[in-house]
């Protein structure tokens, strides 16, 4: 079975400040005391606006050898529309692609940078104008390894030749646990591997009231504390079945406010340790 790292999807949530964060702890500090405690992070900042390259220089130089960021696209590249360069964008661009790329580099230099997280919203329609979109991002980034999120269920609905589609590009499928609501609102978990050489769940909660709630904010959308149940009887055995066909399965919890993403991936850490310890006396 492969190695499954265990953090969250973002480390600067300001429900942290004095939980998790020690008071009077510098925000640019805050990424170096995370990794102490989580091996795994993800960029969340650079869903809106492409960090420059010093800014990711300086989150490597803060973080111990081995530990992996991973990066969301920049809102346009997902079709978020979004202002770049004084002009609004709902699609990448070559140029914003290598301003992506420089940008990502001292990471990579590192040896720290992980996935490239593509999510792509609910209007994003399964069509052959957006697949020939995904086919150009991956010939447009051939290095990256770019991970594919889909929000609009119909993706998945018959998810094989979808998976088969992305494994021939070298594009990682990312499997969700997300809140089961509407058919178009709801992608469902399928929980597969298209790399072999890693696998993500991401995990958004569970709550189904604030899902498609009109206006709902981020916080209210992701405001879910998974079960010590939930997690040892259902989150464990995804990721389980995941690494056992990747050499790394990467598990991030999205639901970071009210510190519920950082309390959530410690039990889960716990439940990996308390397995690990049964196999070193039993196994």
């Amino acid at each position: 079975m492969g190695d499954i790292l265990v953090g969250t999807c973002s480390w600067s949530d300001k429900s942290l400040v004095g939980s998790f964060y020690p008071a009077g702890l510098k925000p640019v500090d805050q990424i170096s005391h995370y990794a102490l405690q989580f091996p795994t992070v993800e960029i969340n900042s650079s869903f809106y606006a492409i960090p420059a390259p010093h800014v990711c220089a300086s989150w490597a130089e803060k973080t111990p050898p081995g530990f992996i960021f991973h990066a969301k696209a920049f809102g346009p590249i997902t079709t978020h529309k979004t202002e770049w360069n004084g002009e609004a964008h709902r699609r990448a661009t070559p140029e914003m692609l290598r301003v992506w790329e420089e940008s990502m580099e001292p990471l990579e230099s590192a040896g720290k940078l992980g996935y490239t997280l593509l999510q792509f919203p609910r209007w994003f329609m399964p069509n052959r104008e957006n697949r020939d979109y995904i086919a150009w991002l991956r010939d447009s980034m051939p290095n990256a390894r770019l991970a594919v999120e889909f929000r609009n269920a119909w993706w998945l609905k018959e998810p094989e030749p979808l998976l088969k589609w992305l494994r021939e590009r070298e594009m990682a499928h990312v499997c969700v646990d997300e809140p089961q609501t509407s058919d178009k609102a709801s992608a469902r978990l399928v929980t597969a591997a298209t790399r072999s050489d890693f696998a993500i769940l991401r995990l958004h909660g569970r709550n189904t009231e604030s899902w498609e709630k009109p206006n709902a904010g981020v916080n209210e959308r992701f405001n879910y504390n998974y079960s010590d149940r939930e997690i040892h009887e259902e989150i464990l055995p995804t990721a389980r079945a995941l690494a056992n066909s990747t050499e790394r399965t990467f598990v991030l919890f999205n639901n970071v406010h009210n510190g519920y993403g950082v309390h959530n991936a410690v039990v889960l850490l716990r439940a990996l340790s308390a397995e690990i310890r049964t196999t070193t006396l039993f196994g």
